[in-house]
């Protein structure tokens, strides 16, 4: 864990964890840190019983560009995550991120994937439940988006 820091974000940051929920783990790494999550250790205890652990990867010169981009994973980061351990603490270095600005461009994809979707149904309802999923992902990253934005 070398030039890293580990921060819980997600469910559980927010103490709003299922018993199926997994454990979110951001690693903020130093620009020169190679992305191998096997050397990325998070200490005995640290999350007790708590399985599967979910690791997101960054540098730090990457985070602080989305923090600049005012980007969603930037402000998700800002209000929930818990610094857990590390050489140092990466993220409270970083300002406040700048105002989240594209929901349109966010968002245009998800509204096309949802009309392609409806068009699949259409046609065939053999995958009716992957359909389904792919609707619900599109509608809560929309969501997500225009609560940030608005």
């Amino acid at each position: 864990m070398k030039h890293c820091s580990l921060y819980l974000y997600g469910s559980n940051a927010r103490d709003e964890s299922a018993l199926n929920s997994d454990v979110d783990v951001l690693a903020v790494c130093g620009n020169a840190f190679d992305d191998d999550r096997n050397s990325i250790d998070l200490p005995d205890g640290l999350i007790p019983n708590k399985l599967p652990l979910d690791y997101s990867i960054y540098r730090l010169n990457r985070l602080t560009q989305m923090y600049e981009e005012g980007h969603l994973f930037a402000w998700h980061l800002y209000y929930e995550a818990k610094y857990l351990c590390g050489d140092i603490d990466r993220l409270s270095g970083l300002d406040r991120p700048k105002p989240y600005v594209a929901f349109e461009q966010d968002t245009q994809p998800l509204l096309e994937l949802l009309v392609s979707i409806y068009d699949r149904v259409k046609q065939s309802q053999l995958n009716l439940i992957y359909e389904a999923g792919l609707v619900y992902v599109c509608v809560r990253n929309i969501e997500m988006a225009a609560s940030y934005f608005y």
